[in-house]
């Protein structure tokens, strides 16, 4: 903000860095409400990393198939999807699900060969952090095995849950409204904050031609 005095007309900076940081923190508090859905490795600002997995509670491929898992870009290894044991996935990496003979063996398994197989991406984007503020430290999907559609294998979505360092399922609706308050409570700082700097920019030019008049 540049205020000018009315008599010189020289500019005079006001209180810009203060009214920058509370419509920053403003801006942050609006647009963070929620989890971080990104491919990135690097957290956002006022977030931190969570674990994100995928189980199969219940898996009845074909006679002569089974499931593996494993990315499209980068490195990294291939596994055997079985019922009831967790597995990870990227959305960066491109994790895919590829329906594959038993007789395929494990040393076959890499992008090149798997990519000829019936395949698909998980049913779900991976939620790789969450706002520092949320209790939430582990996401665990449920999945289900539907069947071939058009030669590709479909997966769908059971369930999703949330939980804290302890294990306790953590309520989205308390999440929410943890994060409402927060949210008021940033846009209430920031309104306040800029009423604040604008009386003060309308009451500095009366206080000048007072201490004007006093002193002559």
């Amino acid at each position: 903000m540049v205020i000018f005095d009315r008599y010189n007309l020289k500019p005079r900076i006001g209180r810009l860095p203060l009214r920058g940081f509370f419509l920053m923190l403003c801006g942050w508090l609006v647009t963070n409400c929620g989890l971080s859905k990104t491919q990135a490795d690097i957290l956002l600002p006022g977030h931190k990393p969570v674990k994100h997995v995928l189980v199969f509670e219940d898996l009845s491929p074909p006679p002569g198939q089974r499931l593996i898992v494993g990315p499209t870009r980068g490195l990294g290894g291939f596994e055997e999807i079985k019922p009831g044991e967790p597995f990870r996935f990227s959305n960066k990496y491109g994790t895919r699900i590829y329906l594959v003979p038993v007789d395929v063996p494990a040393q076959a398994w890499d992008q090149e060969s798997l990519h000829a197989w019936p395949n698909a991406i998980p049913p779900v984007s991976e939620i790789n952090s969450v706002l520092i503020v949320s209790s939430v430290a582990d996401v665990i999907t449920k999945l289900r095995y539907e069947g071939i559609v058009d030669e590709q294998p479909v997966i769908g979505v059971v369930s999703q849950v949330k939980l804290d360092s302890s294990g306790k399922v953590v309520s989205s609706t308390t999440f929410l409204l943890t994060m409402l308050l927060l949210a008021g409570g940033g846009l209430a700082l920031c309104f306040y904050a800029t009423r604040r700097l604008r009386a003060d920019s309308l009451q500095r030019p009366h206080a000048e031609e007072t201490k004007e008049v006093a002193s002559s």
